[in-house]
């Protein structure tokens, strides 16, 4: 059982780069700001909520924090339980 509390990607605003804009949310210049290093992965899982299940992809950990793509409607810091199994999770 994997069990993880999903964080934000970011902490706070979005601050703006030399050119006075914004990034793009998926560029280098944000991704690499992260609070602890990232190994990338590639792993199905199912996503439990308050509201149900969802499928998910986990696509990133570290000890700080995981990336996982679902569908399911998730705000940041929201507690989730992740399975590999399908079946078993805890909410974290």
């Amino acid at each position: 059982m994997f069990v993880n509390k999903l964080k934000s990607f970011f902490s706070g605003e979005l601050a703006a780069n030399d050119e006075g804009t914004v990034p793009e949310l998926s560029t280098p210049e944000v991704l690499d700001k992260r609070a602890t290093p990232r190994s990338r992965v590639l792993l199905k899982a199912t996503a439990f909520v308050v509201e149900g299940r969802a499928d998910a992809t986990v696509r990133n950990v570290s000890r700080s924090g995981i990336m996982v793509e679902t569908e399911a409607k998730l705000v940041p810091s929201q507690l989730v339980g992740l399975s590999m199994d399908g079946k078993s999770a805890g909410i974290g």
